[in-house]
């Protein structure tokens, strides 16, 4: 009996081990034909689409949680592609029964991807979203797709995401946007690598909360603008440190960036060789970043800085930026990229819900340093060239948090080869009215290639000269306080001619040449003092006419005052045009007398201390031969019925008068070391029905 028994166990265990047997080996033959049968699924579902799809290699390891793909690639017949030469997807099996996805490698090399926009229809490698999000049907339960509740998220697959090791490489994806046959945009974003230093964790279980200790780095992205063939945007290098976010608070340790060009230029643009791009910047960098995305947003930064900017400021002949040209061309291709928006959807917010659109804004310092701006002007002419070289900005205590917080601002620069330019003050930038205090200084700057700049305000060109300026600027509640000393060294202007002034112009009597003559010194140097005051609020305020009119004001005032105590008269008007009619007050003599008198010698004394001060100012001395000399010449006591009749030996007599009293100023002059060029002697000038004394009249 027991044989019998241990018989048939025998027999069931050999059953039982040999059906194991066909289990284990049956499983194992389904799994590996299950790559197989994947591989022909998705063929054969890319065949539907219109897609002719190839894989050279793909393996599927569900117990190890591994999946690798090799050679896929894509093409319909209208040019729709994509390509993925490798990919390599590691999970952990064991994590997936904690409801955790965790992804120990994922590994993506060669991933090519045409996006395709026709008549607002888009294709992805050729797919049809649109056709493949009809087939996909309506959400069945759609309170559970939208329900937040403790319960519905615990239905959730996973609660947690993690992500151990990512290499991504040699990624590009292309978009073109068709329209009734026209070609739209053309543009194509590819990344030469991205790579991830440690775990990246989504907690799914409560808020969505990101967390990434380590950082995240991107190499050589770009954005290429297919229509034009150039670049719209490169980047060397993006690092991203330590990095925390959920939806209402987000954090970032630091960002590194490397190597940026904004905007190449075409090949045959002015100044292409120098300038090939409109931007480039070497790095910038920020640090302890906070965004909090709630009721009250904000927006902290620790620092930024930011290393050797160049950038390119183009005027063309139309008077238009070109950077702005070439960002409007592309703006229109993401414009046409973009869905249409056939609809719009308002919905109804409650006074209490309405969010507070107001950010504050925290940041602790802002520094730029060795940066560069090429300003090329082609809308004058000539074409104004100017480089700001070595620049140097700080701004720090950036803050709204406060209306009337106050930020300092240290701004130092060079100009073309030898010039300087420095400015430094406080300010309140998010004050409700205009509240600044600065002190600025200018050195060495040349101005001729700033002529064109004056030629509209003063009808003149710069000929050649130097600035150097000093200005302390305050504004108060918007009522601006300025003053300004401004030096020209060895500074001469040219008045335009009639065909150089713009149309419709009138030629204005503004002797500003001869204005800024009189107010040079021994050293060839021009000083100005211009006061500057206004209402920023008021409509009519501009800075740039209030400078012009004070310019003129303080030429004319500045003469006026500088020669005064050198005996000049006629100063009721302060108008440049009076310049021309500045007269000093005349020598008198007596009938007869052609010898200076003590008080002319005083006088010339105090003009030849003027001619010596000022070496490039020349006199004019115009004797007027009067009544009472032709009365002395003649010995008469009273005028003839009828008149003085001259005749043509009386009036040489007369002019003999005349031009020896010019000449014994000259010679007083002369024996004073003035020179001779400073002393311009005139005809006498006879007037015999004048009774009034003779004269030299001395004039500019």
């Amino acid at each position: 009996m027991l044989n019998t028994q241990s018989t048939v166990f025998m027999v069931i265990r050999r059953c039982l081990v040999r059906l194991l047997w066909v289990v284990i080996i049956g499983a194992l033959l389904i799994l590996s034909l299950l790559p197989v049968g994947v591989k022909f699924g998705v063929n054969s579902w890319f065949k539907q689409q219109g897609i002719e799809a190839y894989t050279q290699h793909f393996s599927l390891s569900p117990m190890v949680g591994r999946i690798e793909l090799a050679g896929l690639t894509g093409l319909n017949e209208q040019g729709d592609y994509f390509q993925l030469d490798n990919l390599l997807l590691d999970v952990d099996v064991l994590a997936l029964w904690d409801k955790k996805l965790v992804i120990d490698e994922v590994t993506m090399e060669g991933l090519k991807l045409g996006v395709r926009k026709i008549d607002d229809q888009y294709f992805f490698g050729g797919i049809n979203v649109a056709s493949l999000l009809n087939q996909s049907g309506p959400v069945k339960n759609p309170k559970l797709a939208s329900d937040d509740s403790p319960a519905v998220k615990s239905q959730a697959p996973f609660t947690n995401i993690i992500l151990k090791e990512l290499l991504i490489a040699d990624v590009e994806v292309c978009a073109t946007a068709n329209d009734s046959g026209n070609e739209r945009a053309n543009l194509c974003a590819v990344i030469d690598e991205a790579s991830l230093s440690s775990l990246l964790s989504v907690d799914l279980l409560a808020a969505p909360q990101i967390n990434m200790a380590g950082s995240i780095k991107l190499k050589g992205l770009r954005v290429q603008d297919k229509l034009e063939k150039l670049n719209v945007l490169s980047i060397a290098s993006v690092t991203v440190e330590s990095v925390s976010a959920n939806s209402e608070l987000v954090q970032i340790q630091h960002v590194n960036l490397q190597g940026l060009n904004l905007l190449q230029r075409q090949s045959n643009d002015l100044y292409a060789t120098e300038e090939k791009h409109h931007l480039d910047m070497d790095s910038l960098s920020f640090s302890s970043l906070g965004l909090a995305l709630g009721n009250k947003k904000a927006l902290s930064l620790h620092q930024l800085s930011i290393e050797t900017i160049n950038i390119l400021v183009h005027r063309n002949h139309d008077g238009d930026l070109a950077l702005s040209d070439r960002l409007d061309h592309i703006l229109a291709q993401v414009e046409s990229l973009l869905p249409v928006n056939k609809s719009q959807i308002e919905v109804p917010v409650s006074e209490g819900d309405k969010p507070n659109d107001d950010v504050i804004i925290a940041i602790n310092s802002i520094a730029m340093k060795s940066s560069r701006v090429f300003f090329v002007d082609q809308n004058i002419e000539p074409v104004v060239v100017q480089t700001l070289n070595d620049i140097q900005i700080n701004v720090s205590n950036i803050s709204n948090a406060v209306t009337d917080s106050v930020s300092s601002v240290a701004i130092g620069m060079q100009v073309n080869d030898h010039g300087r330019i420095d400015v430094a003050g406080d300010l309140q930038p998010f004050a409700t009215k205009t509240n600044i205090n600065i002190d600025a200084k200018i050195k060495a700057i040349d101005m001729h290639s700033l002529s064109p700049y004056i030629e509209r305000n003063l009808q003149y060109k710069i000929q050649r000269g130097q600035l150097n300026n000093v200005m302390t600027a305050k504004v108060i509640d918007n009522e601006i306080e300025a003053n300004i000393e401004v030096i020209l060294n060895k500074f001469y202007l040219q008045r335009l001619a009639s065909e150089e002034l713009a149309k419709d112009e009138e030629q204005q009597n503004l002797p500003v040449g001869m204005a800024l003559n009189l107010l040079r010194d021994g050293d060839d140097k021009i000083i100005l003092e211009l006061p500057v005051s206004g209402d920023m609020d008021s409509p009519d305020f501009s800075l740039r006419k209030i400078i012009g009119v004070v310019f003129r004001k303080a030429l004319t005032t500045a003469v006026v005052n500088y020669y005064t105590p050198f005996g000049l008269v006629n100063i009721a008007s302060a108008a440049v045009d009076s310049i021309t009619q500045l007269q000093f007050s005349p020598m008198i003599f007596q009938p007869g007398v052609t010898t200076l008198t003590a008080i002319n010698q005083e006088r010339l004394v105090q003009l030849s201390q003027l001619l010596t001060a000022k070496p490039q100012l020349s006199l004019s001395f115009c004797p007027v031969v009067t009544q009472p000399d032709a009365m002395t010449l003649f010995k008469l006591s009273v005028v003839p019925e009828g008149g003085l009749k001259l005749t043509s030996e009386q009036r040489k007599q007369l002019q003999k008068y005349g031009v020896d009293r010019a000449q014994s100023v000259k010679k007083f002059l002369i024996e004073r070391k003035i020179l001779s060029e400073q002393v311009i002697l005139c005809q006498s000038e006879i007037k015999v029905d004048d009774k009034s004394l003779a004269t030299v009249e001395v004039g500019i």
